[in-house]
């Protein structure tokens, strides 16, 4: 026999059991016909059920054989009453100070009780689940009777528009399923209210806080000014008109300061922003987060000018990738009802954030006002933000410079680095080096490419003489600069200075450069590569910037000899692409042959770059040799060997200034040939270079 009692381990609901539950059920049994029913629907309940009520037990030849009769009931409900136990005067005092700030009824008030109660109550639940089908007009007329109160009342304090239901600290769950009870309280409550409190708000402080101040201003955000402006306007209006159904959603990665913007523009609105309390529990995420958000509409909407911060609205609709295979527990049709009313009903201006918002249901989507997709700041608004947050740390100008020209740095790394590297105290002479640690290591850790790392000083400057190409690469880049916009394809050996060439091009022109590698594109999801070149021209219009595509021939590579359709969507989607880009664009491949033909009529330059001539070769020695601050000699036998080696770039003279650089050893000529001819023998076509000896 099932053994009566309250699920989960609440003591405070353990002592009520007796006082509370047993002469609600006692009333129900006495005065409606549902209670009745379940009271002698099986006699090997009784006993239990008794029990519950607190009715000393009965003689052995009585027990089992018989219910109670209706006079000795109400016999018993009558002594269960005089002697009945004051409730935790705790929980009744918090109970009275939400009825208060939300202006519930006294019937309202008594039900909130009542639900605190019942809805853990395995009897309670019993007897409701006993009650098919169970309506709303069934189950108001048993809770009138239980608590003794006019059953038209507690008709409308369970309406759906009521204080109490709209406010979320009650729901009813009509249809749910056996073993559930329909009448429930917002999560964690009986918790809450078993603490004390100083006031209403301290009370209130558990559900949602006052905002903090904004570490940032509207004018932080140059780059939004049309939207700030528009986003103002229409919260001030809303604000002052108590417009309803306010409801404003900024989205886009983290970190770019969405929560800041949506305080900096309710701080210009208004000084009351409240924010809905993020709890670590998950179950509590995920459901009483809602919760809260309905009460504090409710408390709120007395607060004339106030407006609510909903972060992370994750929460609400968690994204699920593998829910096809591994199905999760679905929201109830009353929790979406919620939401849909909350979206278009709201008392009080809120503002959402959150990260992704694609997983979310259109038909929630289209319920905000207005959604604002926050994207990375550009350059020299990421550098306004660096220089504010590490002006005390004494870095390099230059530095600051170059971390601003990485476009995944957020003005949170920027926060997280002054506070590291202020706490660390390192001094000036280390916090440039640490600096560029801190910031690898961070975009290491959202999957960025090394590639966008703080890159130490050039050991060699970049020269237009010794770029061997195809065509006139210091006219070339003359032209694209007076143009601003152009497109090219540049192939050829590596290390022959290609990459090189985009990044002077770019830093000559005045521009940022995006570059991107296929590790920064492909993603093992079908149509997820084409969503992120996309997103790779949006950031280079965004930055204003040169954009460079290395290993290009993994995204160009020939249509014929495709042998999937998403190797041929991604060539469409990267030519779409280019002839949607209005600035500079291009591309660099070691393996032209295997790019698409049709894909190469869309470059206006194709430009080769070769290895080194005889005469680069010779000039770039005798620079490297000053370099290194080597002895001149005799170069003749030097020359005469380093004529040989036909197939050096300019990568190859790095390759030697980086060893020297790391091995700090005195060098001359020769150590510099016999690692130029080191190098040589290690290509693929080194095979084919002579090299002799110095006789």
């Amino acid at each position: 026999m099932r053994r009566f009692g309250h699920r989960g381990k609440n003591a405070f609901l353990e002592r009520q059991e007796r006082c509370t539950i047993g002469l609600w059920l006692m009333r129900a049994v006495a005065f409606t016909e549902e209670g009745r029913r379940w009271y002698r629907k099986d006699k090997d309940h009784w006993d239990d059920i008794e029990e519950i009520f607190g009715i000393p037990e009965r003689d052995d030849k009585d027990r089992g054989r018989r219910p109670l009769s209706l006079s000795a009931l109400k016999a018993e409900i009558k002594k269960v009453e005089r002697g009945r136990q004051t409730p935790d005067p705790t929980i009744r005092r918090n109970i009275t100070i939400l009825a208060r700030a939300i202006d519930l009824t006294d019937v309202e008030k008594e039900i909130l009780g009542f639900a605190l109660y019942a809805s853990p109550s395995d009897t309670m639940t019993d007897f409701f689940n006993s009650m098919t089908p169970l309506a709303l007009p069934r189950m108001s007329r048993v809770i009138a009777a239980m608590l003794k109160i006019n059953e038209s009342k507690v008709l409308i304090a369970l309406d759906r528009d009521s204080t109490l239901m709209a406010s979320g600290l009650v729901k009813l769950e009509l249809s749910m399923e056996y073993h559930v009870s329909p009448i429930q309280v917002m999560d964690d409550l009986a918790l809450i209210l078993m603490d004390s409190y100083e006031s209403e708000d301290d009370l209130m402080n558990r559900f949602f806080r006052p905002s903090p101040p904004p570490e940032l201003t509207p004018d932080d955000f140059p780059y939004l000014r049309r939207e700030i402006n528009l986003l103002h306007a229409y919260l001030q209006k809303a604000v002052e008109g108590g417009v309803k159904g306010v409801n404003i959603l900024l989205h886009g990665l983290p970190g770019i300061g969405k929560t800041q913007l949506a305080r900096a523009i309710s701080n210009r609105v208004s000084n009351r922003m409240y924010e809905v309390t993020v709890n670590t529990n998950e179950k509590r995420d995920r459901r009483g987060r809602l919760e809260s958000l309905l009460l504090s509409q409710s408390f709120l909407r007395k607060r004339k000018g106030s407006v609510i911060l909903f972060d992370e609205i994750e929460d609400l609709f968690p994204y699920e990738p593998l829910s096809f295979f591994f199905p999760t527990e679905n929201k109830s049709c009353s929790e979406k009802d919620r939401m849909n009313r909350l979206l278009e009903e709201n008392l009080v201006p809120t503002i959402w954030i959150g990260n992704k918002i694609r997983h979310i249901d259109p038909a929630v989507v289209r319920r905000f006002d207005i959604i604002l997709e926050m994207k990375k700041p550009p350059r020299n608004v990421r550098e306004n933000i660096l220089r504010d947050r590490l002006s005390h740390l004494s870095l390099p100008v230059e530095d600051i410079r170059t971390m601003a020209g990485i476009a995944d740095l957020t003005p949170a790394d920027a926060e997280k680095l002054s506070k590291v590297l202020s706490v660390a105290g390192l001094g000036a002479k280390n916090n440039a080096e640490a600096a560029a640690l801190l910031t690898e290591q961070r975009l290491l850790s959202r999957g960025s490419s090394t590639g966008k790392k703080i890159r130490p000083p050039a050991l060699l400057e970049y020269s237009y003489d010794f770029v061997n190409a195809s065509m006139d690469v210091t006219r070339l880049a003359e032209a694209i600069g007076k143009s601003g916009r152009g497109t090219m394809c540049l192939y050829g050996p590596s290390g022959t200075g290609k990459t090189a060439y985009a990044r002077h091009l770019a830093k000559s022109m005045g521009h940022p450069l995006v570059a991107k590698r296929a590790s920064d594109l492909l993603s093992m999801w079908v149509g997820e590569t084409e969503k992120q070149m996309a997103a790779m021209f949006d950031e280079a219009r965004d930055e204003d910037a040169i954009l460079l595509l290395d290993e290009a021939d993994s995204f160009l590579h020939d249509r014929r000899t495709a042998s999937r359709s998403w190797e041929v969507t991604q060539v469409n989607e990267m030519l779409v692409q280019m002839e949607n880009f209005d600035g500079v664009f291009i591309c660099s491949t070691n393996l032209m042959e295997n790019i698409d033909q049709a894909s190469l009529r869309r470059f206006d330059f194709k430009v080769y770059f070769d290895y080194l001539t005889s005469t680069q070769r010779r000039e770039l020695f005798l620079r490297v040799m000053s370099i290194i601050d080597a002895k001149p000699k005799e170069l003749a036998p030097i020359w005469h060997r380093l004529d040989r080696l036909n197939n050096l770039t300019c990568g190859d003279f790095i390759v030697f200034l980086r060893q020297w650089s790391l091995l700090k050893e005195s060098c001359g000529p020769i150590d510099i040939l016999k690692a130029l001819e080191k190098e040589s023998l290690a290509k693929q076509d080194g095979h084919n270079v002579v090299i002799g000896f110095v006789g």
